[in-house]
C-alpha cells in the first residue's frame, strides 16, 4: 500500500476503533532491534563526540554487555525514559480523543462551553516539536490565556513558583520527566498544561484522575530540520549547541548516518534511531495523531490560534495579545534558503530522507483542514480590532497545494 493510500486508509478506520479493551505495552523496545545498527546511528552529538575523541577499543567478551548499556541509554534520552499505559492499538489511554462532539452552543460561546464532570480535571499537553513556534506558544499560552506550566529554572527542581506562571519543575528532559512522574505533577494543582519535546513519555504523567488533551504544532519538515541546523550552529546557550556545524552544509548534516531522520513518526511510534521504519509505522503514527494530537501548522499560526483557542475554551486577558505575539515570533531563526531552492538537488535528498515525516505532515495538513470546518471562524469584531474568530479553515486541497511538496 502505497504511503498516501495508507494514510487515506488510516482516516477511514480512526473513527471505528474501539478502546474497550486496555492492554499495558512495554514501550521499553522493540524485537529485532540492531545494537549495530544503534552504534551506526546515534544522534549527531554522539557521532561527533565520537569522531573528534575517539572510544577506546571493547573486548569480544564485553562488547555485548557495551552494546546494552549505549542501547539503553541512547533509548531514554531518544525516548524520554517514562512509557505510558496504552490500549490494544498501542494508543495513550490517559489522553482524551482530539476530536470530541462540539455543541453549537460551544462554538458560538467559547466562554460558555461547560465541560464534563469527569473532565474538569483534565489539562492540556503540549507536545513540543522543536523549530515550530513552540516557543511563541508557550508565551501565548502564559501571558495571553494565562495558562501555568513547568519550566525549571532553578538548579534544584521544586514545586515552586519562580515567576507567575512558572513552576520550576523539568518536563524537558528524562530525569526531569521521572521526577515529575514520581512528584504527581499532574495531581498536584499547580499547572494547567504540560509541556514536553516527549510525545510518549509526556503521556505518561497522566491517569485516570487528571487526562491530557495532547496538541502540537506541525511545520514542513525539510525547513524544520533546516532551522534546527542553523539554531544549533549559533545557539550557544542552548544545550545542544554544537559548533562543529559550522564547519558543515545542511546537505552533509543530513545525509550523515548519524542523523536522526523521521523524528516526528519515531517519537509517536517509539522507534529508535537504529531501527528502520516502515508504512506500518507511519499507519501507527497517523491513526495516534489522529486519534489523540489535535494539530496546528506553523505555516498558519493565526489560524492555529483560533482553533486551539475554540477547542480549548481559552480567552485572552488582553484582547489582541496573542496575534501580537506571533507576529513577533520569540525564539525565531534566520537562515539562508537552500542551494538549488524547492525541487533541488539538496531538497531532494533531504525528501526521502525525511520521507515518513513529510507523510505525516500531509496527513497533518488534512486533519488542520477538517479542524477548521469542525471549529469554523465566528464574525469579525464590530470594532475592527485584530482577531482570530474571523479567520476560518482552509480546504484541504488549498492547504495542500500551497505547503505540501517535494
Amino acid at each position: 500500500m502505497g504511503g498516501r493510500a495508507a494514510i487515506a486508509a488510516v482516516i477511514l478506520i480512526v473513527g471505528i476503533l474501539s478502546s474497550s479493551t486496555l492492554l499495558t505495552f512495554d514501550w521499553n523496545g522493540r524485537e529485532g532491534t540492531s545494537d549495530a545498527g544503534l552504534r551506526r546511528q546515534l544522534s549527531l552529538e554522539d557521532y561527533l563526540e565520537m569522531k573528534n575523541k575517539g572510544r577506546k577499543k571493547v573486548s569480544t567478551k564485553d562488547k555485548q554487555e557495551v552494546d546494552e548499556e549505549t542501547a539503553q541509554r541512547h533509548r531514554k534520552s531518544f525516548l524520554g525514559g517514562i512509557f505510558p499505559q496504552t490500549d490494544h492499538n498501542m494508543i495513550p489511554i490517559y489522553l482524551r480523543d482530539a476530536q470530541p462532539k462540539v455543541r453549537y452552543l460551544d462554538i458560538l460561546m467559547p466562554s460558555r462551553a461547560q465541560k464534563d464532570d469527569e473532565q474538569k480535571g483534565d489539562l492540556a499537553f503540549f507536545w513540543h516539536i522543536p523549530k515550530a513556534s513552540g516557543s511563541t506558544m508557550k508565551n501565548v499560552m502564559n501571558f495571553c490565556f494565562g495558562l501555568r506550566r513547568a519550566e525549571k529554572t532553578e538548579a534544584k527542581a521544586s514545586l515552586e513558583f519562580v515567576r507567575e506562571g512558572i513552576l520550576n519543575m523539568d518536563t524537558a528532559t528524562p530525569e526531569g520527566l521521572r521526577h515529575s512522574f514520581e512528584e504527581e505533577l499532574v495531581d498536584s494543582g499547580m499547572v494547567d498544561v504540560i509541556v514536553s519535546n516527549y510525545f510518549l513519555a509526556g503521556s505518561a504523567l497522566f491517569n485516570e484522575r487528571h487526562y491530557g488533551n495532547a496538541f502540537t504544532i506541525f511545520r514542513h519538515p525539510i525547513y524544520q530540520a533546516q532551522s534546527l541546523f542553523y539554531y544549533r550552529r549559533k545557539a550557544k546557550w542552548e544545550r545542544s549547541y554544537r559548533k562543529e556545524l559550522m564547519h558543515i552544509t545542511f546537505e552533509t548534516y543530513i545525509s550523515n548516518p548519524a542523523y536522526v531522520d523521521n523524528w516526528m513518526t519515531r517519537q509517536l511510534t517509539n522507534s529508535i534511531p537504529s531501527v528502520e521504519l516502515t508504512e506500518a509505522d507511519l499507519e501507527r503514527a497517523v491513526l495516534i495523531m489522529r486519534k489523540k494530537i489535535f494539530v496546528g501548522i506553523q505555516e498558519q499560526m493565526e489560524e492555529t490560534i483560533r482553533q486551539l483557542m475554540v477547542r480549548f475554551s481559552w480567552n485572552e486577558t488582553d484582547t489582541g495579545c496573542a496575534y501580537a505575539l506571533i507576529k513577533d515570533r520569540s525564539n525565531a531563526n534566520e537562515y539562508p534558503n537552500l542551494s538549488g531552492g524547492r525541487g533541488g538537488a539538496t531538497w531532494n535528498i533531504a525528501a526521502e530522507v525525511e520521507r515518513w515525516d513529510l507523510q505525516l505532515y500531509e496527513a497533518a495538513l488534512i486533519q488542520f483542514a477538517e479542524q477548521g470546518e469542525k471549529y469554523p471562524a465566528g464574525p469579525a469584531p464590530e470594532d475592527g480590532s485584530a482577531s482570530f474568530g474571523q479567520a476560518g479553515g482552509e480546504s484541504y486541497q488549498t492547504v495542500a497545494s500551497t505547503v505540501w511538496s517535494r
